[in-house]
C-alpha cells in the first residue's frame, strides 16, 4: 500500500472514530436530558412509606420509611436485579459522600426475596450507613427498575430531588456534590 494510502485509510479511521465518539456523546446527552426530566417530575410527590426490615432490628413490626426519616435524608434505592458494577459504583460514591453529611441521612433500600440475601449483600460493605430491605416484595415492582434511583425526601417522604445515576459519568459526581451542598450542609 502507498503512502498515500495508508494517510487516506488512517484520515477514514479518525473520522470513524470521531463519528463514534459523537454518537456516544448524543447517546449520554439524551439519557442525561430523560434523567432530568424525570426528575423534574418527580419532585413534589410523595415516596410510599415503604415496610421495612432494618438490618439491625430483630422485630419486624411497624418498621417503616417513615420512621428512619429525620429531617431530610438521601434514600438509594438498588434492586436486586441491579448490576453488581453499578452498585459498586454507587456504593463508592456513598462512601464519599458520607464524609461531608451525617451518615445516618444516608438510606440504602433494597429488594432482596429473603433476609439472607440481604445480609450477604450488606456485608459487603462497612459503611456505618442504614441499610434496609423491602417487607413487601410487590412494592418493588411498582417502585424499582434495574437502574439505581437517587432520591432526597423530607419528613414527609415528599421527594425534593430525584436521580438516576448514568455510570461512570462524570456528571453523576457533580451532581451529588451539588445534592449535599443543597440539602444536607448548613450554610
Amino acid at each position: 500500500m502507498s503512502r498515500i494510502n495508508k494517510l487516506i485509510a488512517l484520515q477514514d479511521e479518525i473520522i470513524e472514530l470521531d463519528f463514534m465518539k459523537e454518537t456516544q456523546l448524543q447517546t449520554k446527552l439524551a439519557s442525561l436530558e430523560k434523567i432530568i426530566q424525570e426528575g423534574l417530575y418527580a419532585r413534589g410527590n410523595r415516596v410510599n412509606d415503604f415496610e421495612l426490615i432494618h438490618l439491625n432490628n430483630e422485630k419486624l413490626k411497624n418498621n417503616f420509611l417513615s420512621k428512619l426519616v429525620n429531617n431530610k435524608s438521601l434514600l438509594f434505592f438498588f434492586s436486586r436485579n441491579t448490576c453488581n458494577s453499578c452498585i459498586e459504583e454507587e456504593m463508592a460514591n456513598i462512601s464519599q459522600i458520607k464524609e461531608n453529611m451525617n451518615p445516618l441521612d444516608i438510606i440504602v433500600v433494597t429488594d432482596y426475596s429473603n433476609e439472607r440475601e440481604f445480609r450477604v449483600f450488606t456485608s459487603n460493605y462497612d459503611l456505618n450507613i442504614n441499610f434496609v430491605n423491602l417487607l413487601n416484595k410487590d412494592d418493588a415492582y411498582s417502585f424499582f427498575g434495574s437502574s439505581p434511583i437517587v432520591i432526597v425526601v423530607d419528613n414527609g417522604l415528599m421527594m425534593l430531588d430525584y436521580f438516576k445515576p448514568l455510570s461512570g459519568d462524570i456528571f453523576t459526581k457533580e451532581y451529588y456534590r451539588t445534592l449535599v451542598v443543597k440539602h444536607f450542609k448548613n450554610p
